[in-house]
């Protein structure tokens, strides 16, 4: 189990540490995690020390690329130590427990989410994101994760 709680195979998201900025933050097994995407880092910041390194680490963005920080606990100091640099994304983030996700069967309305085919996604994906003045995924990186295993 994770740590968030499971309840009749469905995770309690209220309890998920992420989502939690009251109390002690919980213990997790990892320390500064931060996920490559092809159009720049996934930072989650929950798993980060303090609100310095978080801020350090957004700062420390490459050229043609954007990172984001996730489960940020306290936004408003973030960007206190770079309020010239750091911005607050004011849209909420949908979430799923990836690890337990098995896409439907049947389409049940105008969208729906499935896993990625790195062969023909590739432009469609990269082509939504410049329409949005977006940073592009680089197609190789999509290629390679395309070759790992999913979990």
């Amino acid at each position: 189990m994770t740590a968030a709680k499971q309840k009749n195979n469905v995770y309690d998201l209220e309890q998920a540490p992420s989502l939690k900025s009251w109390g002690e933050p919980a213990e997790l097994p990892k320390e500064d995690v931060i996920v490559e995407c092809g159009w720049g880092r996934l930072l989650f910041a929950h798993t980060f020390r303090d609100s310095k390194t978080i801020a350090e680490t957004l700062q420390d963005e490459k050229e043609g690329t954007r990172d984001l920080a996730l489960y940020i606990r306290d936004p408003q100091v973030v960007i206190a130590k770079a309020p010239q640099d750091l911005f607050i994304d004011p849209s909420f983030t949908f979430r799923l427990t990836l690890d337990q996700y098995e896409p439907l069967k049947e389409k049940t309305g105008t969208f729906s989410i499935r896993l990625l085919n790195a062969d023909d996604d590739i432009e469609s994906i990269n082509r939504i994101y410049q329409t949005r003045h977006m940073v592009p995924i680089n197609p190789e990186f999509l290629q390679d994760q395309k070759k790992r295993p999913v979990y």
